[in-house]
């Protein structure tokens, strides 16, 4: 027998990209409009124009796509995260600018949709939660501390706990009338409305840190 004519058997057909995309783009959907409990294979199927077959054929069961569809989202969320401003030459300015990027990303519809939904599964899939808050709130966090680190090094600032002062500014960015957003209750600020309102935090923790604010 020539061993050089011999083929190796093939390793199997490669999955169907298009299909897999077509499941978890109809998997958001579904997810984010019914929940985690209400969803089933059957219906993402039917809105992805595959089979129940083809669906378990790319992801083993609903828990198995729930955490494929996570983790792309986690991903998208991440690219975007890093588009947030991280200089200090001029901190007022890039504050604001870091504010404004914040409040137009978590008021996105798709960002408050996936944090309710990342709250509602929090005790079935903690892992997946801690895996998005890592990702996401944390890296928001860790960046924003890691600026006034820097900043205190190279201005007049008093910041004894980078972290606690992070902390602070997203939570007077956050604010009350965000969470009336997120329940639907009123619609976003303004472009300049948020504006107004993200260099009125800035200036009053910047007052906060100066050497002479503290003294």
């Amino acid at each position: 027998m020539n061993r050089d004519k011999k083929q190796s058997a093939p390793l199997g057909r490669p999955k169907d990209q298009e299909k897999r995309m077509a499941i978890l783009e109809a998997a958001r959907t579904h997810f984010f409009e019914r929940g985690f409990e209400a969803v089933t294979i059957e219906g993402i199927a039917a809105t992805a124009g595959v089979s129940k077959m083809t669906v378990y054929g790319h992801f083993n069961d609903k828990d198995t796509l729930f955490k494929a569809f996570v983790e792309r989202e986690i991903a998208e969320m991440s690219h975007l995260l890093t588009q947030l401003p991280l200089t200090f030459e001029d901190l007022r300015q890039t504050l604001i600018q870091f504010g404004m990027t914040f409040l137009d990303f978590i008021t996105r519809p798709e960002v408050i949709r996936f944090n309710q939904l990342m709250m509602s599964v929090a005790p079935q899939h903690p892992q997946l939660v801690c895996q998005f808050f890592e990702a996401g709130p944390a890296t928001i966090y860790a960046a924003l501390a890691g600026l006034l680190h820097q900043a205190t090094t190279a201005q007049p600032l008093v910041i004894s706990r980078p972290d606690w002062a992070a902390d602070q500014l997203i939570a007077m960015w956050q604010s009350f009338e965000l969470v009336k957003v997120q329940l639907g209750l009123k619609q976003p600020l303004s472009p300049q409305e948020r504006l107004d309102y993200v260099q009125d935090c800035v200036d009053t923790l910047l007052r906060a840190w100066s050497v002479t604010g503290s003294k």
